[in-house]
Formats: structure tokens, C-alpha cells, sequence
């Protein structure tokens, strides 16, 4: 009698058991023991280089840390990645903006203006809030030749060289565009023996009209400086004209020598990865557009 009032009260208790379990953990089922996860973590034993995959090195992180949870499971893991950006920037830069006195000559610090032949040197004109530098031998006293050299540079490989140009009352080719690596940055060093001067003219387009007024101020083209490259280099413009001969007007404005250089950038990336057939696989690098919207909103839940 004693043993059969003790089975009624065992399976009493088990009743009992279930009753609770399914009143205070809902879902809850005896026979589901799934361990299916969402992780959010961050990868910090590293910041990753340009040429490295992150996978390659979280994949086996995330298998040594988390192994106990089942197919479907979920990982969200930040870390940080280096990236090169390419920037053009300026290695020389004139625009020949500032105060100027109509026709004075042409003063800007770094760039020697010169008359080798004559009185007529590059002067400073402005027009429709534009100051550029101007060159004519129209109305000279006689035969001109007129350099406006730039500063001394460093020329790299892919440097790119150009300048924009204006012809007046066109009467014969006027402007010659040099490039030396030998010049002592003086008057006296232009025309010396020592120093020799490379004709890069016919890399740029100089208009032959009009014949009457002016232009427009536009891009000659460019020229790559990889010649000269490892090399400090001068550029000149030169004007050569006579009141009786070449008198074409020739304008000067925004000349440029532009470099690539490249910048490393540290940014947090973010991947995706799903719990597999026992192993951990990418899904996808979350785009930066998205990553951000997304953390834009979380802040928004919470004002």
C-alpha cells in the first residue's frame, strides 16, 4: 500500500514539473535542445593590411570561440581595414591671382620674369575678375624674347603638366614652352652654355586665331613629365616677337603640375557570417552605406 501511494506521488510530482515549465518558459519544449546564436562582437587582435583578407583570419577565430552553437546560428564581427586612397594634389600651382596693376610687369614670388632681347616683359592683365600675365610685341621698341620661369620642383613619374592660354590679334607663332633640368634659377644662367633647354611646345595646342580681338582662355592639354622624372626641373614660357614681324598677343593662366599620391585611410568594416554544416562561412561585407544607416538609426531609437 505504502509503495503504490509513493508512484502516485512521483508521477504527481512530474505533472507538476511540466505544468511549471510550461507556465513561466514559454516556448519552452523538453525535446528542442537547439543552441542557435546571434553574436555581435569586434575583431581587435589586428588591424588588417590593403592585401589581406579579414575572413581568412576571423573564420578560424570564430570557430575557436564559438563551437558549441548549432546550424542557423549568426555573426555580426567588426575590425579594422586599411585602405589606400589616391589624391591629386598640386606640385606647382600658379594662377596668377592677386592685386596687379594693369600691364606692370608680372611679380609673383618663386617666378623670374626676364628680357632677354628687348623691353617688353610679361605683364599682368585681369579681365572678367581674371588676372592672368600677358606678352606682345605689338607697339615694342624692337625685337623681344621674354621668359616667365617658374620655381625650381622635384618631377616624379606620372606627373602631369598643363596650362590654359589666350591668343590676341594672331600674327604669327609667338609662344615657346621649355622644360630644363640644368637652369641656376637666375637671368644670367637662361642663355649660358651650361644650361640647356628642352622645346616641349608641340605637346600643347596654342591657337593660331584670331586675327582680330581675342579668344577664349582655355586648356592648351597636358604633358606627362616622366622624362625628367628624379630631376629638379624649371618651366619657362617664352615669347618672341617684333613690331614688324610676330606681334600675336599671348595670355598665361592657371599652370599646373599635378602628382598622385596615395594616403592610407584606417576604416571599421563590418562582416556577416552564417553557422553552417558545423562550420562558421561568410555571408557578405556590410556596405558602409548601410553600416551607417544603420547605426544612425539605432542612435534615433534611443533619443
Amino acid at each position: 500500500m505504502k509503495k503504490n501511494i509513493w508512484m502516485v506521488l512521483a508521477a504527481a510530482s512530474l505533472m507538476t514539473a511540466c505544468d511549471y515549465n510550461e507556465k513561466y518558459f514559454e516556448g519552452f519544449d523538453e525535446t528542442d535542445q537547439s543552441n542557435v546564436q546571434k553574436y555581435t562582437v569586434e575583431y581587435t587582435e589586428k588591424t588588417f593590411k590593403e592585401t589581406e583578407s579579414a575572413k581568412d583570419v576571423i573564420i578560424p577565430w570564430l570557430t575557436q570561440k564559438y563551437y558549441t552553437c548549432d546550424n542557423g546560428s549568426f555573426a555580426s564581427v567588426s575590425y579594422m581595414q586599411e585602405t589606400t586612397e589616391i589624391k591629386e594634389v598640386p606640385v606647382l600651382e600658379q594662377d596668377f591671382e592677386r592685386n596687379v596693376v594693369d600691364k606692370e610687369a608680372t611679380d609673383v614670388a618663386g617666378w623670374l620674369n626676364y628680357s632677354v632681347k628687348g623691353t617688353a616683359p610679361w605683364y599682368d592683365k585681369a579681365y572678367s575678375n581674371n588676372v592672368y600675365t600677358e606678352c606682345s610685341a605689338y607697339k615694342a621698341d624692337g625685337e623681344v624674347q621674354s621668359w616667365i620661369i617658374s620655381p625650381k620642383f622635384m618631377a616624379e613619374v606620372g606627373d602631369v603638366f598643363s596650362f590654359d592660354v589666350c591668343i590676341g590679334n594672331y600674327k604669327g607663332d609667338a609662344l615657346k614652352v621649355y622644360v630644363s633640368s640644368t637652369f641656376q634659377g637666375n637671368s644670367g644662367s637662361i642663355t649660358n652654355k651650361y644650361t640647356e633647354w628642352e622645346d616641349v611646345t608641340d605637346n600643347f595646342s596654342i591657337p593660331q586665331e584670331p586675327v582680330k580681338g581675342y579668344g577664349s582662355m582655355a586648356r592648351a592639354g597636358s604633358m606627362k613629365l616622366d622624362e625628367f622624372a628624379g630631376k629638379n626641373i624649371y618651366i619657362a614660357f617664352v615669347y618672341e616677337g617684333a613690331p614688324d614681324g610676330v606681334t600675336t598677343s599671348v595670355q598665361i593662366d592657371n599652370v599646373l603640375v599635378m602628382r598622385n599620391e596615395s594616403e592610407t585611410i584606417v576604416n571599421k568594416e563590418v562582416d556577416e557570417y552564417d553557422y553552417k554544416e558545423n562550420e562558421w562561412v561568410f555571408k557578405r561585407t556590410v556596405p558602409s552605406g548601410l553600416l551607417f544607416e544603420t547605426i544612425t538609426m539605432q542612435k534615433e531609437d534611443f533619443q
